[in-house]
């Protein structure tokens, strides 16, 4: 896990089923702060990523796919400060 890499806003890695690593912590961290719970923040993506990802779109009218993609990616960070602290 990389701190400075999970606060970076240029990080926009897509996150969906089989991702893994920093884009996911930082995602998962920027769902939670939002009101969204992931559960576990960890590395890996599950089924309550999805899902957290999924009513996010649903609330703010974004396509719904359950993938943090480009516009998932702008609307969470529009949102966010850091993410993690070291």
């Amino acid at each position: 896990m990389d701190p400075n890499r999970i606060n970076d806003p240029k990080l926009m890695d897509a996150v969906g089923p089989n991702s893994h690593g920093d884009a996911v912590i930082r995602a998962e961290i920027l769902l939670d702060r939002a009101k969204f719970s992931p559960g576990e923040i960890a590395d890996s993506y599950t089924e309550n990523a999805r899902k957290a990802v999924a009513a996010f779109q649903k609330e703010r009218g974004l396509p719904i796919s359950g993938t943090v993609d480009d516009r998932t990616w702008q609307a969470l960070n529009s949102e966010q400060g850091g993410a993690a602290s070291e």
